[in-house]
């Protein structure tokens, strides 16, 4: 799984430009938060063109790569869980809350939502500066309908996008 987040303008290059060129337009940074280890990410990058950099390095028109995120390791359960009609996510993922402090970002782009979505979502809610961080969960066909119905119905704040990046794409054009 992995994980985009992104400050600043919010834009992507059109399929054509893709090859030589990350989906980010100029002027905005975006990040790859993953589990994945940062050279299996620089190495998928390269095997698809894109320009990339090994956080905290940074280049125009080029993502960001921060891998060993670890967002699965819990912590100890001092920020609890978010409840939403009844089903509880944990929130204490100490090492995945700091790249978020540190980011700070205008977006997050998931699509594992207790991993990715969870705790951006709870920080949205309940901490000062955060109000207005949009929450984009890429749904793919095995996402289980029930999950897709509480957050639809109990976190409105998450934007549900069909079609992976090319969706988001659609959804932040129109």
């Amino acid at each position: 799984d992995w994980l985009t987040i992104v400050r600043g303008r919010v834009g992507f290059f059109s399929r054509r430009e893709r090859s030589s060129t990350p989906r980010a337009m100029f002027g905005t940074e975006v990040v790859v938060v993953s589990n994945s280890t940062p050279d299996k990410l620089m190495v998928w990058f390269e095997h698809a063109n894109v320009p990339r950099t090994l956080h905290p390095e940074r280049a125009e028109r080029s993502l960001r790569i921060r891998g060993s995120a670890r967002k699965f390791v819990l912590g100890p359960r001092a920020r609890g869980t978010i409840d939403l009609g009844g089903t509880a996510f944990d929130l204490d993922r100490p090492s995945y809350e700091a790249i978020l402090l540190d980011e700070h970002p205008d977006a997050v782009v998931g699509d594992v939502f207790s991993l990715d979505l969870a705790l951006p979502l709870a920080m949205r809610r309940g901490t000062a500066g955060w109000e207005r961080l949009r929450l984009f969960w890429l749904m793919h066909p095995y996402t289980p309908d029930w999950l897709k119905d509480v957050v639809r119905h109990h976190a409105p704040e998450v934007e549900a996008v069909e079609g992976g990046l090319a969706g988001l794409a659609e959804l932040l054009a129109s």
